[in-house]
């Protein structure tokens, strides 16, 4: 995969924000030093945060912003889509642009929502903060045909983290492969889902749990987020897709 930085010009007719504390760009704010897909960098006199942040909602590529600095200067690097994040940088933040899907919905029962923009594309990252359910907890990214692409299964009783996909009623393989599992019920967790190229790149609470090769490479068929699971206590607090 190609990765590019070209300099743009700022937009004169722009108004740029005056501080970092003009924009409070929640859910987007995420902390971390992100690896960028098809990247432009430009400079501003004292650049803020703010600023690089309205130079993305006014691009209709631009689907991820941050700051480079170097010494006393920083650049604003606009970005199409995300490659990779490193959630151990804690002293780095980046602004990720899109939609807060759904707040505070119960699982069970068994919910769907539209994916923002007509399907998935390489770049595209899925924020879901959950609650976990007593027993099972169910997050699938499922098909305008209804095939399902990823189900990731976190299974409290028999204590994995399953990914399989489906093709009509047909299953394919599982995996269930993770650094750990110290999961409970009722546990708040956050799962970060990136699409790349060849393979879904999930974290469970900034920390790099597992990959998922795609088995479906038409990702725009991809429409749906959905949800279901068993037991007591399951919520999706929120899901933000860019």
């Amino acid at each position: 995969m190609m990765h590019f930085l070209f300099r743009l010009p700022l937009l004169a007719t722009v108004s740029v924000i005056a501080s970092q504390c003009d924009l409070s760009p929640r859910p987007g704010q995420m902390t971390g030093e992100v690896t960028g897909i098809t990247c432009a960098n430009f400079s501003l006199a004292d650049t803020t945060i703010g600023q690089c942040v309205l130079q993305c909602h006014i691009r209709d590529d631009c689907r991820v912003a941050y700051q480079s600095c170097e010494e006393s200067s920083c650049d604003c690097v606009l970005c199409h889509g995300v490659h990779a994040i490193d959630f151990t940088r804690h002293d780095t933040t980046f602004y990720l642009k899109g939609s807060t899907v759904v707040t505070d919905a119960a699982v069970p029962p068994y919910q769907k929502w539209s994916i923002p923009g007509g399907g998935l594309s390489v770049g595209r990252v899925i924020r879901v903060r959950t609650v976990l359910s007593s027993k099972k907890l169910n997050l699938i990214l499922a098909q305008s045909n209804r095939d399902i692409a990823l189900l990731i299964i976190t299974d409290l009783t028999s204590q994995t983290v399953l990914r399989q996909n489906r093709v009509g009623s047909r299953y394919g393989h599982a995996e269930n492969n993770v650094p750990y599992f110290n999961f409970t019920a009722g546990q708040e967790v956050e799962v970060v889902v990136i699409v790349r190229e060849d393979k879904y790149l999930v974290y469970f609470d900034s920390l790099e749990f597992f990959s998922f090769a795609h088995r479906n490479s038409d990702l725009e068929t991809i429409v749906f987020f959905e949800v279901n699971g068993s037991g007591s206590m399951g919520r999706i607090q929120s899901l933000y897709i860019s």
